[in-house]
């Protein structure tokens, strides 16, 4: 059995058999569109809509899917499985007799720490690349800190990404055979890139809110050298209406 599969079938166990002790966390559904800049060369900023659900145990974050498996106080602990999308697209000028990218699918686990809209908030994740397309491993981290002002809360944030090599290959790596006068071969190894933002919640009443973040992270020097890329920053923003029940 491949690794791949055994972590499919390992994803549906947990989700089926995880507690279902989840009763008394509030629900959410919250709806919206987000931006983001394009790291790439010539890339096309994205403008998407955007879907969130919390349900009890279970989630869905725009392309992330899961369940809550353990739950102490603020903490929880989840597992997931995330749709990212393919990247550059190889009939995009510049990138010419470059390869076609897929898009991955990723399984995660996800610990979670979040005061009641306000506070401290902690996540730590690990995700590694199940599809077969970059066979990457992946993980995040950041810490943030709420303040209740009235009917808003701010929350500044922090934190980093750090990508394996196969996952910074697959994604910015240059191969002998794509190489050109323009674009020479280039192999980068793995990245860590820094992020900070700003999450704000404006609660029109106890159940409605709306929800505007931004987020800007520093690309990692080894992502920045390929000549895929023509920026140090990427960009995201996103603004959503949420509902609580």
């Amino acid at each position: 059995m491949s690794f791949r599969i055994f972590c499919w079938i390992l994803g549906a166990v947990v989700s089926l058999v995880a507690g279902d002790a989840w009763a008394d966390l509030p629900n959410e559904i919250a709806g919206g569109v987000q931006f983001e800049t394009s790291e790439y060369r010539n890339g096309d900023d994205r403008v998407n809509p955007f879907l969130s659900i919390d349900y009890g145990r279970w989630f869905l974050h725009g392309a992330d899917l899961g369940a809550r498996i353990w739950r102490e106080d603020a903490q929880s602990l989840a597992f997931g499985i995330a749709w990212v999308d393919a990247g550059f697209d190889s009939a995009d000028p510049g990138f010419e007799g470059m390869r076609t990218l897929n898009s991955r699918t990723y399984l995660n686990v996800l610990w979670h720490y979040r005061g009641d809209r306000g506070g401290w908030e902690m996540h730590a994740e690990a995700g590694a690349d199940v599809s077969g397309n970059s066979d990457g491993i992946k993980a995040d981290a950041g810490v943030g800190y709420g303040w209740r002002l009235g009917d808003i809360v701010l929350t500044p944030h922090a934190g980093g990404t750090w990508l394996d090599k196969r996952e910074t290959r697959y994604r910015y790596a240059v191969y002998a055979n794509e190489a050109t006068a323009a674009r020479t071969a280039y192999e980068p190894s793995a990245a860590f890139s820094p992020y900070f933002g700003l999450n704000a919640l404006w609660l029109f009443t106890e159940r409605q809110g709306l929800r505007a973040s931004f987020e800007a992270r520093q690309l990692d020097d080894t992502i920045r050298a390929s000549p895929l890329v023509d920026t140090r920053w990427q960009h995201k923003l996103a603004l959503m209406y949420g509902y609580s029940f």
